[in-house]
């Protein structure tokens, strides 16, 4: 993939190629050439191209190159990151470049072709986990927050709830056991009701058998946040309010779009739009990770006991989010 980097002491420096050498983009290979002495013959085989390679993500000493900015939207998983990565890239005109400080595939990449001084990575870290000092690093963090709630019904859709252990070992043993465990018994033997009462204990307690990343609380996961300042931005103002969330981000940034670019980067990310262009690639799998896009899905699907449950124990703090009872 080609780019062409515009201004060097107003010369036109040609040009930037990206390479992948893995799964997401790891390195930059750079090749600089002054486009106004073109017939210049180099002096050695090494001559003619100034080559370097670096981290992307890291700091970037050539004299021909600004170093990259990182954007970090973090949020606890099934708070909508995914989407809001998406959303914030489009915003700024980056490209997603991964998960954050992880070479493993990321459902969130695309852009890959946006030329940009940003990078942006999707995270779902606790803040000591990012290995950044909010208050003293060029790196932005935007934090997504969800209601606890509507995390827990997306999240019991999501992950995988071991009931049985002996009765599912076998199945996976071969790949057709594992898809027909998956699609066929799980439902059966792992209901609904089961799924929502472990997504719940990790919400209110952390449960890292369920996953890594549920290993702590949704109150101790964003509290750190909020103490050190980075803005938190409510999943639910991104689906009802999207436009004045997104200056808020950008203003955030230190970054000015006009109006008509935001409302065209909002049409671009919305849910229903995503799934469609999804679907029509054959990409059913991402298709189905963004799910519905809605609020307030707990009213209707978590029993009445859980909802209980959340109001006994995170009832200050979902007054305090706007969240009601």
């Amino acid at each position: 993939m080609l780019a062409t980097v515009f201004h060097r002491r107003g010369l036109l420096v040609n040009a930037t190629r990206v390479v992948t050498f893995t799964g997401s983009e790891k390195f930059v290979a750079l090749e600089h050439r002054n486009q106004h002495a073109p017939s210049r013959r180099p002096r050695s085989g090494r001559g003619r191209a100034f080559k370097r390679m670096c981290y992307l993500g890291g700091e970037i000493t050539s004299p021909l190159v600004r170093p990259l900015k990182n954007i970090i939207v973090a949020g606890y998983p099934k708070s909508g990151c995914t989407w809001a990565t998406r959303l914030v890239a489009e915003l700024v005109g980056c490209p997603v470049a991964g998960f954050w400080r992880s070479e493993k595939k990321e459902i969130a990449v695309e852009g890959r072709g946006r030329i940009s001084d940003f990078r942006c990575y999707k995270a779902h870290h606790q803040l000591a986990e990012l290995g950044i000092d909010p208050a003293h690093s060029a790196t932005q963090i935007i934090y997504v927050l969800r209601d606890p709630r509507d995390i827990a019904i997306s999240a019991a859709n999501f992950f995988e709830f071991e009931r049985f252990p002996k009765l599912s070992s076998p199945f996976r043993r071969f790949r057709r056991g594992e898809k027909l465990y998956r699609h066929t018994l799980y439902p059966l033997l792992v209901r609904q009701d089961f799924r929502l009462e472990k997504m719940t204990e990790a919400l209110l307690e952390g449960a890292g058998e369920v996953h890594n990343w549920c290993r702590v609380s949704w109150k101790a996961h964003w509290r750190p946040y909020a103490e050190a300042g980075v803005p938190i931005v409510r999943y639910e103002d991104l689906l009802t309010q999207p436009a004045e969330e997104a200056r808020r981000i950008l203003q955030h940034l230190h970054l000015e779009r006009s109006p008509e670019a935001i409302a065209e980067a909002v049409r671009n990310q919305s849910f229903a739009r995503k799934k469609t262009e999804l679907l029509r690639s054959g990409l059913r799998g991402q298709a189905r990770f963004l799910r519905v896009g809605k609020s307030q899905q707990w009213r209707e699907k978590m029993p009445l006991n859980l909802q209980a449950r959340f109001a006994r124990e995170l009832g200050a703090e979902l007054a305090a989010w706007g969240y009601s009872a």
